[in-house]
Formats: C-alpha cells, structure tokens, sequence
C-alpha cells in the first residue's frame, strides 16, 4: 500500500494528543498501523482534532467534524459550516486564503480550559489576545466574523483594539468561537459550482445610499428598505445594528448626519447580499483559471454543491492575485434572484438543476 505524503502532525506519536475524540485517535491509529487499505492519505486539524479530510485510493473525498462515528453523505457540509476548519483544510492543499485564526470567546475559553486543564492545555482569548495576534501576524484592519453561520451576520471589520473588544462584547453569550482574519482588498465574488460547472459568479458590493441633501442617513436606510422590500428582499438593514455607527464614524458621520445630494455613503463594511449588497453577474468575465479553482476547491472539499466566495484583485486575469474566503456548503439564493429580472430567470434556472438532480 502506498501512502501520500503525511500531515506533520502524523509523525507525532498518540501519546501527545490525549485530548483527541476517540474516534480521531483511532482513525490515525489504523492509519498509521497500516490497516485502512482502502484510504491513501489523512489530514487532522491540528489544535483539537475534531475534523479530519480522509482521500481514498480512487480519490473520493470524506470529511468528518465532530465525535461520533458515521458513514453520513453530510460531513463535508457540516465541516463546512466551521470557517476555521474550512481555512485549516484549505491552506494544507495550497489555496491561498485570508491569514487569520479562530479564538473561542472568552466565555467559551473559561470552559475549555477546565476541560483541557488535566492534559496541560489552555486557549486564549479576549481583545488583548486578538490584538497581539493581528499586529504580530498581519496588522490592523482585520475581520472578526462568528466561526459559523452566514449571510454576513455578525462579520465586523476591525481597526483597533476598542473595535475588538466591542465585537467580543456581542459576540460574548450566543458564540462559542470567533474567526480572525486579515482584511482582504479585493473585490467579493460567489461562485456557485455544482457537479464540476461553474453556474454562476456574481460581484457582490456592500451596502451603498446616496445623499439627496435633504435625508439623513437614517431616513436614506428606511427608503432603502422600502425598496428592498418591494423588490422580494426581506431582510431589513437594522440602523441600530452597531457594527453601522462605527463604520459611519469612520466616515466622519451618524445615523442622524445629511450627507451632500449625490454623496456615496457605505454604511456596512460588508458585501454580503443578505445585507443590503448590490449584485452584478460577472459568468461571462470569470476566467477558466478562475472557474476551474473554483471547481477543484468544491471537488476538495468533498461537495457536489458550492457557493465558493473568491476574493479577486482582476477575475479577467488568471495571474491576479486571489484569496478564498469562505465555502458555502448550502448557497442562498433568495437576495440574488431578487437583484433583477435576469438574475431571477437564472436562479430558477439553477433551482431547476439542483432539484432535479437525484441524490448521491
């Protein structure tokens, strides 16, 4: 039996990974012991060791998270729902993605290291740890965003220390963990593969209103949610969300400011849809170096279905510079097709395919 090349982390002997679920350790145990035939090679996230990414000899793809022994088609997806283990099993096969961590928040860190204390194990957490992190690794500005969920909730572009400590405070009694990343400068695409094809790619931009010198922005976010709502787009913006009074204030401005007739104004940092973005359908423009990444990313990760989020300095070059920032195991398409006629006959287009597609 041939194995492939083996994880750093292979070479370490059982005994310094106490910690690992029991069946993680078992899985390396036959591993290493020569007894899974069938299996060519196995990366284990590193820290826990509680999501692994077995190849098999004909070169299909399993992927686990959690503790409990299952032969279930949805381990890639619910690995997926965690943006850190998506990172950690994407960096191991050489995609280039935002540099960043996850930390659990300092509720979930107390619990941890009672649990961990009897192996001498202990996490970190908190804005003072976070902010060493990101001036040691990479600099401000960064992103901390919930290590799972979607459509952009709690995802907070950060620029110091205090905005940290104000997304920890949010974060604090409903999540378990935080991702931390460095903000990435390029433009935001979802590329939705399924089977090996690229169906769509679309350019998302955040949030933008424009001044009338009349409306403050306040009023200029209700009118917006008016039209939103009107176009199928439910989803309120909520001025009272505060990640909009920092990203105001960068801007020199409040909910209550008039900006000028014709001024520009973003007040999220984000571009997911689910939040007010604007969408352009960019399918035609998508390079097939790009689209072929994007199917290789899908095919690594064990999925038949992807929405790949692409951050891409020029999506017309295949030298540009790229960076993968998410994989969605389950890709809305409520705010897309609601952007425009075409985009509503291409979603049901796709909807059309994806249900028409029997499973496994």
């Amino acid at each position: 039996m041939t194995h492939a090349a083996r994880d750093p982390i292979h070479s370490q002997p059982l005994a310094d990974r106490p910690h690992y679920p029991t069946i993680t350790r078992t899985l390396i145990a036959l591993f290493e012991a020569g007894e899974l035939t069938n299996v060519r090679s196995i990366l284990v996230e590193p820290e826990f060791g509680r999501a692994a990414r077995i190849v098999y000899c004909d070169g299909s793809v399993r992927l686990f998270r959690g503790k409990g022994l299952t032969l279930a088609l949805n381990g890639a997806a619910r690995v997926a729902e965690d943006k850190g283990y998506t990172k950690f099993f994407l960096q191991s096969l050489g995609y280039e993605t935002p540099p960043g961590r996850v930390f659990p928040t300092p509720r979930n860190s107390r619990r941890l290291n009672r649990i961990l204390a009897r192996f001498q194990i202990a996490t970190t957490s908190g804005a003072k740890a976070i902010d060493t992190y990101v001036r040691d690794a990479f600099g401000y500005p960064c992103y901390v965003k919930p290590n799972q969920g979607s459509e952009g909730d709690g995802v907070t572009r950060c620029e110091s220390i205090e905005d940290v400590a104000a997304a920890i405070m949010v974060y604090e009694r409903s999540l378990g963990a935080l991702l931390v990343e460095q903000a990435v400068p390029w433009p935001d695409y979802r590329v939705l593969v399924m089977h090996g094809e690229v169906l769509v790619c679309y350019l998302r931009r955040p949030l933008r209103v424009v001044g009338d010198g009349i409306s403050s922005v306040r009023e200029l976010l209700r009118q917006e949610n008016e039209r939103l709502a009107l176009v199928g787009r439910g989803k309120p913006i909520m001025p009272a969300d505060a990640r909009m009074a920092r990203t105001l204030a960068r801007q020199g401005l409040t909910l209550e400011s008039v900006p000028a007739a014709g001024a520009a104004i973003r007040p999220l940092d984000i571009s997911n849809l689910s939040a007010g973005g604007e969408a352009e359908d960019c399918t035609a423009r998508l390079h097939p170096r790009w689209q072929e990444l994007c199917v290789q990313v899908t095919v690594d990760m064990g999925l038949d279905l992807a929405g790949v989020d692409l951050a891409c300095a020029d999506i017309d070059s295949p030298e540009a510079a790229y960076s993968i920032l998410e994989v969605n195991a389950a890709p809305g398409m409520e705010h897309f097709a609601a952007s425009g006629p075409e985009a509503e006959a291409l979603a049901r287009e796709i909807c059309r395919r994806v249900f028409n597609t029997p499973p496994g």
